[in-house]
């Protein structure tokens, strides 16, 4: 059994546009900074420096353009510089930034409460004791999306979904990681 508490505007738009809204992972992050850790380590193995000098450069639209007082052309111009400056090691650090940068960005979740029981913790922070409790089961919830379902954590195609448990741990933790969360953070 799985329960989603909501508000009552929420409740609302699901009744009546029959959508629930899906928040970016970096808006979570933004009120928690616990929230939404992803292992991404180890994603680039590449070597060769051009190679990886392209892939910074790819990766450039993930900067955190609001963060910097100039154009976005002039941010990106210092920007491919520094990469051309960069090691081996600075580029790897830059990359693995972009990444996690481009995964905040680009997945978004709607976190459900998996337990027979109701929690008063849940209540409070998401329906403020003013809405509802979806109960349902994950078979239930997977039919009632509309899309493709794949393995894949992220696509051009929107409606693509993953569901899974949240899994959280601590940073020593991390090499007992199930392969799941390793393959799709």
């Amino acid at each position: 059994m799985i329960r989603r508490f909501i508000d009552l505007p929420k409740l609302f738009e699901l009744l009546i546009w029959e959508r629930v809204f899906f928040p970016k992972i970096e808006t979570l992050s933004q009120s928690d900074p616990f929230e939404s850790g992803f292992v991404v380590g180890g994603r680039c193995e590449e070597t060769n420096l051009q190679k990886l000098r392209s892939v910074a450069k790819e990766l450039s639209k993930y900067l955190p353009y609001s963060k910097f007082r100039c154009s976005n052309s002039e941010l990106l111009e210092d920007f491919f510089a520094l990469i051309d400056k960069s090691t081996k090691t600075g580029l790897r650090k830059c990359i693995l930034d972009l990444e996690i940068r481009k995964f905040r960005q680009r997945v978004v979740c709607s976190c459900w409460y998996l337990g027979e029981e109701e929690s008063d913790a849940m209540w409070k922070v998401y329906a403020n004791q003013l809405g509802v409790a979806l109960v349902s089961s994950v078979g239930r919830l997977s039919s009632s999306l509309k899309g493709s379902y794949s393995d894949a954590l992220y696509s051009y195609n929107p409606q693509q979904y993953l569901i899974a448990p949240v899994h959280y741990i601590n940073e020593s933790q991390l090499s007992d990681l199930p392969q799941l969360f390793k393959e799709h953070p």
